[in-house]
């Protein structure tokens, strides 16, 4: 412990650099498709590399005080406009013109490690606000990232979801927050992802191998979550918010402080939510699907001359019930009860998630070096029949140390390599009753080097790695001996993205490496969570993938496509299939190996904002999966395709308090027959869901929101429920409440009016 908080303290120290005092001015105009140009005003100015931003005055001029970089990107948006990612002189007084354009679908990436309009990267990566996620409040922060073509969630009930991209889940979906790597259990698709959406502003999705930035298991894409931008400086914001539900007689509650001094940032929050057992379409109750979070949250910044730090912590606690464990004396499942409680009793689970980095930056002329510290720790206890007395209870440690190299060799080209490390200990407290896995110390190190190519209309990214995991176990207490194997691997991208105006044209080829988790190689116990028995294997092999992706889009001023066909090839792809015994009560799963495995399909996603009624927005997706696995069984789990449809009606306030926008989702999902042997099938279903939002204009922003999700009150199983088992349906219709509440107060040095 005390050699992690001196590698933490040597990274603050390590690039601090005193710097003189410089401004960065200009003004903001708009170009026209007539070449006329007109002042924007309260245009959104950000520099990424600092996350330092600011907001342009009435009349366009806009003003970075402080100690900066000699050379910054600086991201420009505004409504109807065109963003715009510049990289300017910050001793020189700037113009900047941004199109025209009524429909604005393009974001600026960041987890691709280098900061690009998402149009220009050439790999397809879908970034999403989580505010616009959220239009219609959702249940929790999964539950808000499905509404993304491809993306799905596996669940046991409300309160445990963990993703699914592109039919992929658990070890398979890396998730990143700030960069840093989250790992909490993550090998247990009955364990919560660890994260809630308290302070997350926007969330990337990389579909298929990312192997090459993010290390070995990234072979189902990667979820990279980023933290809100700390408030505009000069100002400081305080932010209340607060979403009710009939269903579970829920309640979740936030608050938040952002504050920006000079060239110190300070966001601080905490969050809390109770939710009692929900209520089924059938009118029962879904017997101990109850939960409740608590999430406290800081991020420290700072910047001076050429060199800026992030210091960010995070702390999750989360106790859920466990449905369907609970038998009555004649040994009966009991699924349902009479009366909706919120009192956690056995079974059930219990998360105790510590998460803290320390970024720094240092900017020299044409390179960026940036080091990232990391530490996460969390805490697993599930209790089977009493809460004083934990059936299983580990602590995952998790030391992360990431360095990068960002190097603008010129105008066209730009190098970034990087050294990543990573070191996990798994230790099974000595409370428990029973063990699932030993303990054991997974370590891996990869070097990676990207080559990154501009030039007019073309982009082009290309590189590779190399990853060694070392993994090492004790002997368990069920007599097995101890295990200690080496893997490694060899991945490579290359893709390209050709633009123009009005059209996209993407293809990337990536790779991927996974080397088996110790809970595949190792597990020999009860799963409590999973109500099953595991047996892992001690010969498992290496998965490997590589992954064709390509995407076709049409940008139109009111219209945005956008085709995106895959095909992601597994080699010796690991799977956990049932037997035909019985331990302990429990069906006994054993972990094996399919030679190959195929998942291709579509993702489709279309726009269309007309030019007669700008007030009016209609969003649909597609999401088509499908596998192969050339003459063997079906793959289990394979998610249903889903049709997604959106409609938003804007409103056009004329009063201090009026109606926002007008919202409804109308989701498809079709039935699921490519099953598995031991696997059932599922049907088709549909889910409306319907919101209106307010909203207040001045310093003090007030909106208010009301609606309902399953307004039909649609009784389903979804394919990917771990509820299907034991026959409990999802959720019935619940009515919510939303109130959002933010105060901003703007020191003499900085001029703007409410937005």
């Amino acid at each position: 412990m005390r050699t992690k908080i001196v590698l933490l303290f040597l990274g603050v120290l390590a690039c601090v650099r005193v710097a003189f005092t410089q401004t960065l001015s200009g003004t903001v105009y708009s170009l026209a498709e007539d070449s006329s140009l007109s002042v924007v005003p309260f245009a959104k100015l950000y520099i990424s590399e600092i996350e330092l931003g600011t907001i342009a005055k009435d009349q366009g001029m806009f003003e970075f005080n402080g100690a900066l970089p000699e050379m910054v990107i600086i991201l420009v948006s505004a409504p109807e406009c065109e963003s715009a990612l510049i990289k300017i002189a910050t001793r020189k007084s700037q113009i900047i013109y941004l199109k025209q354009r009524h429909l604005e679908l393009d974001e600026v990436t960041v987890s691709g490690s280098k900061e690009t309009l998402s149009r220009e990267s050439a790999v397809h990566i879908e970034s999403r606000k989580l505010n616009e996620l959220n239009t219609i409040p959702t249940s929790g922060l999964v539950d808000a990232i499905t509404s993304i073509p491809g993306v799905y969630k596996s669940s046991t009930g409300n309160g445990i979801s963990k993703p699914v991209i592109r039919g992929l889940q658990g070890i398979r979906v890396v998730t990143l927050l700030n960069g840093m790597r989250i790992e909490n259990q993550q090998w247990g698709g009955d364990h919560s992802l660890g994260l809630t959406d308290l302070g997350i502003g926007s969330v990337e999705v990389i579909k298929g191998p990312a192997s090459l930035l993010f290390g070995a298991d990234a072979l189902g894409g990667v979820l990279y979550f980023t933290d809100e931008k700390y408030t505009d400086l000069g100002s400081t914001e305080v932010k209340f918010r607060s979403v009710n539900e009939s269903n579970t007689l829920g309640t979740s509650n936030q608050l938040t402080l952002k504050t920006t001094i000079k060239n110190v940032r300070f966001n601080a929050g905490g969050s809390m939510s109770n939710h009692a057992d929900f209520i089924a379409p059938t009118h029962l109750i879904a017997n101990n699907t109850r939960y409740n979070d608590y999430t406290g949250k800081m991020s420290l910044g700072m910047n001076k001359g050429d060199w800026a730090m992030h210091v960010r912590y995070t702390y999750n606690r989360t106790r859920v019930g466990i449905p369907g464990e609970l038998t009555d004396s004649f040994g009966n499942t009991i699924l349902w009860s009479d009366a909706q409680d919120r009192k956690i009793s056995a079974p059930s689970q219990l998360y105790n998630n510590h998460f803290v980095s320390v970024e720094n930056s240092l900017f020299k002329r044409r390179n960026v070096f940036t080091l990232l510290l990391g530490q996460t720790l969390g805490r697993l206890s599930e209790y089977e029949e009493s809460l004083d007395f934990p059936g299983m209870n580990m602590l995952l440690s998790n030391s992360i140390l990431n360095f990068r190299v960002k190097s603008q060799i010129n105008e066209r080209w730009t190098l970034i390599s990087g050294y990543q490390s990573m070191t996990q200990v798994n230790r099974n407290l000595p409370d428990a009753e029973d063990q699932l896995i030993p303990n054991a110390i997974s370590s891996d190190n990869g070097v990676y080097s990207i080559a990154f190519y501009k030039r007019k209309h073309w982009d082009v990214q290309f590189g590779g790695r190399y990853d060694v995991r070392v993994l090492n176990a004790e002997p368990s207490v069920d007599g097995q001996s101890s295990f200690r194997k080496i893997f490694n691997g060899v991945n490579f991208s290359a893709g390209a993205v050709y633009n123009t105006e009005k059209q996209t044209f993407r293809l990337n080829l990536s790779s991927g490496f996974r080397a088996p988790h110790y809970s595949e190689i190792l597990a020999n116990g009860v799963h409590h969570g999973a109500m099953r028995y595991e047996i892992g294997d001690r010969n498992l092999r290496s998965e490997r993938a590589i992954q064709l992706d390509a995407t076709i889009e049409h940008h139109g001023e009111h219209l945005e496509i956008i085709l995106n066909p895959y095909a992601n090839y597994i080699q010796d792809y690991i799977s956990i299939q049932p037997i035909d015994s019985v331990i302990d009560g429990l069906p006994v799963y054993r972990f094996g190996q399919l030679n190959n495995v195929m998942y291709y399909g579509m993702d489709l996603g279309l726009h269309y904002h007309p030019h007669f009624a700008h007030w009016l927005h209609y969003e649909t997706t597609f999401s088509f999966i499908q596998t192969d696995v050339f003459g063997s069984e079906n793959v289990a789990l394979l998610p249903q395709n889903r049709w997604s449809n959106v409609l938003r009606i804007v409103m056009n306030p004329h009063w201090k308090f009026s109606p926002e926008d007008f919202v409804v989702q109308f989701h498809y999902f079709a039935g699921q027959n490519r099953v598995a042997a031991y696997e059932s099938a599922s049907s088709g279903y549909s889910l409306l869901n319907v919101g209106l939002n307010f909203k207040s204009t001045g310093y003090h922003a007030f909106k208010f929101g009301i609606g309902a999700r399953n307004v039909l009150n649609e009784r389903y199983i979804d394919h990917l429920s771990r509820l299907k088992n034991i026959g409990m349906y999802s959720p019935g219709r619940n009515y919510y409440i939303s109130i959002n509440y933010t105060f901003t107060h703007r020191g003499s040095n900085f001029y703007s009016k409410s937005r």
